[in-house]
């Protein structure tokens, strides 16, 4: 009788948790789209910073996330989930292939200084004292200089900071429109 209550417990545990993900999963998304919108208006330090965050953690896990929905959802009778899921796994794919591997790298590296007060992992010499020369199978001195040729090529943050949001904007605008029209219509069905 305890492992059957054992097994239960798991199970309402574990769809506990896939709805609270899935909640948690919209609300992120939601602050990135409302964040371009703002940035789209008004440059804004603090909302650029929140911007690198929420982007490059929707490009790591948003997309394994949604690919996941995605897969699970292809025998599901609910097409509003389906086309919503699938709209949005497209528009997070448009947008990992438009920049190149050493802005995405520049991307992260953005978020990094956005969470975290030192950027050790990005320096040879390390907090303790051991020389390190690679990072994610990269060479430092590499990114350092590939870092470089992004602030010459943007002329500093700014222009970088410019390039990305507004490369981004329309494609998350028309993303917001499309995940908007999908909920109307299902509202719509559902009346």
């Amino acid at each position: 009788m305890g492992e059957i209550n054992s097994l239960k417990s798991f199970r309402i545990e574990a769809t506990l948790k896939i709805l609270v993900q899935q909640q948690q999963f919209f609300q992120w998304l939601r602050k990135f789209l409302y964040i371009n919108e703002s940035l789209h208006k008004e440059f804004d330090s603090v909302y650029q910073q929140m911007y690198y965050v929420m982007l490059n953690q929707l490009l790591v896990e948003g997309i394994p996330y949604t690919e996941k929905a995605v897969c699970s959802l292809s025998e599901s009778d609910n097409k509003y989930m389906k086309e919503w899921f699938g709209t949005l796994l497209a528009s997070l794919n448009k947008i990992k292939t438009i920049f190149p591997e050493i802005e995405l790298d520049y991307i992260e590296y953005k978020r990094h200084n956005a969470c975290h007060i030192f950027q050790n992992h990005y320096e040879q010499i390390q907090e303790k004292g051991e020389i390190i020369r690679r990072r994610k199978k990269k060479d430092l001195v590499q990114i350092d200089n590939d870092f470089q040729s992004i602030l010459e090529k943007y002329n500093c943050d700014a222009g970088f900071d410019a390039y990305i949001t507004t490369t981004l904007y329309p494609i998350l605008n028309d993303l917001y429109r499309d995940l908007q029209s999908i909920n109307i219509k299902q509202e719509e069905d559902n009346d």
